[in-house]
């Protein structure tokens, strides 16, 4: 067994009993068992520890290095409008004659989420990254249209505006359904 997950487990062990304790001594403090303001702040502080404990031990602990991801947007930005009335924000970054790549993100997050491919390819390939509708800085379809389907011919438009080389497609989740989607439509035309 790793000694990593032993002390996770001890750690989580720890965690539980710090809240148990905060309980039981907030329990006994409202019964009246103990008196003194300092039984409530004690049994307050282990009870919000454990619930915030790492918004609190984070900072003190980490040592940030310098390849933490970064919101990293960029300055060469297509606003791609759609029949549906949703406008698409398509971003740039690399050279304009490299081979370009498209990264199509997940549902939840935007394109931000591709710090470190934008950071390692975009020196020798043209990387273009899109946020879907109704997330980053893409705007949502009127008609409320969230198909597999609408995305398929979201990136159909994006791979227009790419050049005239053939594109990668590269896609994280459901960025990777879309990809898949639109390449078995391409397919069949």
């Amino acid at each position: 067994m790793p000694h990593n997950f032993l002390l996770i487990l001890l750690f989580q062990l720890l965690s539980v009993g710090i809240l148990g304790g905060g309980i039981y001594i907030l329990y006994e403090w409202c019964e009246q068992e103990l008196i003194g303001t300092s039984y409530l702040v004690a049994g307050l502080v282990m009870v919000l520890w454990t619930f915030g404990g790492r918004f609190i031990s984070l900072p003190l602990l980490r040592r940030p290095g310098n390849q933490e991801p970064k919101f990293m947007r960029s300055k060469t930005v297509q606003r791609l409008p759609r029949p549906d009335g949703s406008v698409l924000q398509v971003e740039f970054f690399g050279p304009e004659d490299g081979q370009p790549i498209i990264l199509s993100h997940g549902w939840g997050p935007n394109s931000t989420i591709w710090y470190y491919a934008k950071r390692q390819l975009s020196d020798r390939f043209r990387v273009i990254v899109w946020d879907l509708p109704g997330l980053g800085k893409s705007s949502k379809p009127k008609n409320n249209d969230h198909s597999i389907e609408k995305y398929a011919r979201d990136l159909e438009a994006v791979v227009a505006i790419a050049g005239n080389k053939p594109v990668i497609l590269l896609g994280h989740s459901m960025g990777g359904m879309i990809n898949l989607t639109f390449l078995s439509g391409a397919e069949k035309s």
